[in-house]
């Protein structure tokens, strides 16, 4: 209706499941839903999503609010930012629907305290709006930073707790954006990887930064960022292998990074990802730069060697397909044999099953041991490194292939033996021999000569 407010018109058509569904998978709990909360390290669902009453609450973290207070934590950003991204989702035209009233018009109503005294407070847009008073004193609605006040929200301890995380969270944006903004040029010395490490914005920390960057001066500096762009945190390794301290200095998780939950490089690699319908998972941070740097911009890195199931989830969203390429070494091979078990599997790093829209067909590639992307590319040039990966590629797919091949003739078999209609059976047994041909010709090109 004309005389509606933006947050009226929202709360008309949009709901508290559909929002968070589109950032968190949920799933049926009674009458809610449940899913892991994007708020902490969840590793069981202690997101609670109750339609009925339009708020969502996790048991294990604290957080809570409705449906804008969510967007706003998700986001990072003010309750009116919050308004115009979901009047957006909602095809509504945010310009004709004001946050106080339609066509912008100032709004302003007596109200009456027990004592008969008016009372006002400032709206999000910093006019002035009438409410009610008790005993005299003022109220207000909502403040400027957009969340109700404690005095008229039934549920003012759960939105304290979201203005604190907020006002965390624009802090460590805040801060990250300053430091960024002090590093210094840094120019890789094969020419190759120059214009890759420019755009992803890596530089080095001066003597002097703020306190809590202190850990990181001096090193060269790897900006992390989420899968939208943000800039969450950074990794700060020695600049050379004779220096004191450890290899790596992380920043720590705080509401916008936990490293369980972000992959490095996706926010580039995303568009190549869909094209490409799959996705290379390095190990560290110049691995994925070697890879983006060779043309191979699908890739992302795990910023250490665990898989975990907000990794799965995040790679869901791309694709169903994943090769990787961790380090040829010990904890490499270990890691990628833990990976493609449990995908293959279809579970999560807890055992729990996955959903059918987080399984993976998952293939590993092999670098000649002791190598990495990195060191591949600083030791082999750029054009024999393309090389070199393709043809690694290549042969990690038709492994995959090879595995696929052999499930299907098991399946085939097994079908075979409870099969009594002699015309199924022909059917089956010239099938088993079409499968058994291709997994001859697989097994050839992959050096095995291995006839089944």
């Amino acid at each position: 209706m004309r005389g509606d407010s933006l947050k009226e018109r929202l709360l008309r058509v949009a709901t508290i499941k559909d929002v968070v569904a589109a950032y968190v998978p949920l799933q049926r709990s009674g009458a809610g839903y449940v899913g892991l909360c994007p708020f902490h390290a969840d590793k069981h669902p202690s997101l609670h999503v109750h339609p009925g009453k339009q708020f969502f609450k996790c048991f294990a973290c604290g957080e809570g609010g409705d449906l804008f207070a969510f967007v706003q934590k998700i986001e990072g950003c003010s309750f009116t930012e919050a308004m115009g991204k979901l009047a957006k989702r909602y095809s509504i035209d945010s310009r004709e629907w004001t946050v106080d009233n339609y066509a912008g018009k100032k709004k302003r109503t007596a109200g009456k305290g027990t004592d008969g005294k008016g009372t006002t407070g400032k709206g999000i847009d910093g006019k002035e709006t009438a409410g009610k008073g008790t005993a005299g004193k003022k109220t207000t609605g909502e403040g400027t930073a957009g969340f109700p006040d404690r005095a008229t929200n039934e549920n003012s301890d759960d939105q304290l707790s979201v203005v604190h995380s907020q006002l965390s969270i624009r802090t460590i944006g805040a801060a990250n954006r300053l430091f960024a903004s002090l590093l210094q040029p840094y120019v890789p010395e094969d020419e190759a990887l120059r214009e890759t490490y420019r755009l992803f914005g890596v530089g080095i920390a001066p003597p002097e930064v703020p306190a809590d960057y202190r850990k990181m001066r001096s090193r060269l500096i790897f900006p992390i960022r989420d899968e939208k762009g943000g800039l969450v945190a950074f990794a700060a390794r020695r600049r050379t292998d004779g220096e004191e301290g450890a290899k790596y200095v992380n920043s720590p998780a705080s509401p916008v990074y936990s490293k369980n939950r972000v992959l490095y490089a996706l926010d580039r690699a995303g568009e190549a990802i869909r094209e490409r319908r799959f996705v290379f998972v390095t190990e560290g941070y110049k691995d994925a730069l070697a890879m983006h740097a060779a043309g191979f911009t699908n890739t992302v890195a795990l910023c250490g060697v665990a898989f975990t199931t907000g990794h799965i989830r995040l790679l869901a969203g791309y694709t169903q397909r994943i090769v990787l390429l961790l380090d040829a070494d010990g904890a490499g091979e270990a890691s990628m044999e833990k990976i493609v078990a449990m995908l293959s599997c279809g579970t999560d790093p807890e055992g729990e099953r996955l959903e059918p829209a987080c399984l993976f067909e998952v293939s590993r590639m092999q670098l000649p041991y002791g190598e990495d992307p990195d060191s591949l590319l600083h030791g082999a040039g750029l054009v024999s490194f393309r090389r070199q990966i393709t043809a690694s590629l290549h042969l990690a797919l038709l492994e995959t292939y090879e595995h696929r091949l052999l499930r299907q003739i098991a399946k085939t078999v097994s079908d075979l033996s409870l099969c009594l209609s002699c015309e199924d059976r022909i059917s089956l047994l010239s099938l088993l021999a079409k499968q058994k041909s291709r997994l001859s010709r697989v097994t050839v090109r992959l050096g095995r000569n291995v006839v089944v």
